[in-house]
């Protein structure tokens, strides 16, 4: 039984891949073969044009996704001069303040971009939300920041790059070339290296992260690099981390059972 659960949970995977080659695509955004895949992400992550907003299946989510985006909003400093984003999120010790940013900023945009919220296409709230990325890459999350930065590897070096995956994905075409480029050479530069320590959910995030910036910047070989390292995860194990035959995931030195915890995170990303 649990093999028959890992099947289908792998079988989802591949669908995903698949949708990424023969969704139909909105024709606004493709200029080339990147900006295709571009915009089956955006449709993947975002609904696209095909869902009804008034269908009550969809209507709560939305109204969701209003809410948290609106809080975010009208919670945020956009003073001339400010020094943080949020006075919650204002240290500069605590890792979990640059990806708690990014991640609010991440909400902000995806009610941007959602059909059916009232805060669809707010001029508004996107100028609010690029001057806002912008103060993070001048004040908090650059080239000049240490690797790896303070505190948690993981806000720097997962989580963060993410949410700027998502965001730069979702408002592409009202960003500037500098913009991305900025964006995207802060998660080149903080990412993680492929050795026999990035296993698991962890090298899947890193594998995400590395192939959709490279949809994203356009660069063939990052989406290359990213394919190629995500292979080994899903070869079965008979010892250490990693999957094994009878179902069950392992992560960690620790040779934690997670199948539940990273071996979701895994397969969903």
């Amino acid at each position: 039984m649990i093999n028959s659960r890992l099947l289908k949970a792998l079988l989802l995977v591949v669908a995903f891949i698949v949708n990424l080659v023969a969704l139909p695509v909105n024709p606004a955004y493709a200029a080339d073969e990147y900006d295709t895949l571009r915009a089956k992400i955006y449709d993947f992550t975002t609904g696209g044009l095909t869902y009804d907003p008034a269908d009550p299946d969809i209507s709560g989510k939305i109204t969701n996704i209003t809410i948290l985006a609106q809080t975010n909003w009208d919670t945020m400093n956009k003073a001339a001069g400010r020094t943080y984003l949020w006075n919650d999120l204002a240290t500069t010790t605590e890792s979990e303040h640059v990806s708690g940013s990014y991640q609010r900023l991440e909400a902000m945009t995806l009610a941007y971009v959602t059909r059916g919220s009232t805060l669809y296409n707010n001029a508004t709230l996107l100028a609010d939300i690029k001057s806002a990325m912008d103060w993070m890459y001048t004040n908090r999350y650059n080239t000049s920041v240490p690797k790896r930065g303070y505190d948690n590897w993981f806000d720097w070096q997962i989580s963060s790059p993410l949410s700027i995956n998502n965001i730069t994905t979702w408002i592409y075409a009202s960003l500037t070339s500098t913009q991305i480029s900025n964006w995207h050479a802060v998660i080149d530069y903080q990412a993680l290296q492929w050795g026999a320590g990035l296993t698991g959910a962890n090298r899947v995030w890193a594998c995400n992260i590395k192939i959709t910036s490279g949809i994203i910047v356009k660069n063939g070989a990052k989406i290359i690099e990213g394919r190629d390292q995500l292979s080994s995860v899903f070869d079965y194990v008979t010892t250490g981390e990693g999957m094994y035959s009878d179902g069950s995931f392992l992560q960690h030195t620790a040779l934690i059972p997670y199948n539940g915890g990273y071996g979701i995170s895994l397969l969903d990303n």
